[in-house]
């Protein structure tokens, strides 16, 4: 495979996984979003439950169960749509992996080819001078 053409699929490599990543960034911060939902509920919880302790009528009415009830629903559906965030976010990381992985490779065999090259000029270039100085020219 020549220089060209390795550049040529380095830079189809590196397009794939700039995609590849922008299909992360979504999914990160969907679930960066549920966490800190997650996290304000269980602080909403820690401040209900103070004040419930407090109210004796509203705990004669029943409020705190339907508090608890309401805290332990919402939480459940938090923690369901976080593991599947999860997973498709393991998903998107494996196929971002892969994307990195050809790019990394391809760009390793393109330096590889360029240096290549490069030995070749300096070489023909030293056989050159070589040549230049035996012959007397």
């Amino acid at each position: 495979m020549t220089p060209v053409e390795l550049e040529k699929l380095l830079k189809i490599a590196r397009a794939r996984h700039e995609i590849a990543q922008a299909q992360l960034r979504p999914v990160v911060e969907e679930e960066r979003r549920l966490r800190k939902l997650l996290s304000d509920l269980a602080q909403d919880e820690k401040i209900g439950r103070k004040s419930l302790i407090r109210d004796a009528a509203f705990r004669s009415v029943r409020g705190d169960e339907a508090w608890n009830l309401w805290v332990g629903r919402n939480r459940r559906a938090l923690n369901m749509q976080l593991a599947s965030v999860l997973a498709r976010k393991e998903a998107v990381f494996r196929a971002a992996q892969e994307t990195f992985g050809r790019a990394d490779a391809l760009e390793s065999l393109a330096r590889n080819a360029r240096l290549q090259k490069v030995r070749i000029g300096q070489r023909k270039a030293m056989e050159q001078v070589l040549e230049h100085h035996l012959l007397g020219l």
